[in-house]
C-alpha cells in the first residue's frame, strides 16, 4: 500500500512540473502573441484557464462515471 502511495505521489508531482511548463510555453505564446500583458499576467491568466479546463474535465468524468453506474 505505501508503494502505490509514493507512486501516486510521484505521478502528481510530474503532472504538476509538466503543467508548469505547459502554463509557462502558453504563456510565452500570449505574449509574442502582440498582447499588453506582462509574463506574471499572462502567466496566471493561462492558468487560469488550464485549472478550469481541468476541472471541467473532471466533471465530464464523474458525471459520466455516475451516469455508467446507473
Amino acid at each position: 500500500m505505501a508503494r502505490d502511495d509514493n507512486r501516486d505521489m510521484e505521478r502528481s508531482r510530474d503532472m504538476e512540473r509538466s503543467m508548469d511548463r505547459s502554463v509557462d510555453k502558453w504563456a510565452d505564446r500570449l505574449m509574442t502573441g502582440g498582447g499588453t500583458m506582462d509574463r506574471a499576467q499572462a502567466r496566471q491568466f493561462v492558468q487560469n484557464v488550464y485549472e478550469a479546463a481541468q476541472r471541467d474535465l473532471t466533471e465530464r468524468d464523474a458525471q459520466a462515471e455516475y451516469e455508467r453506474e446507473e
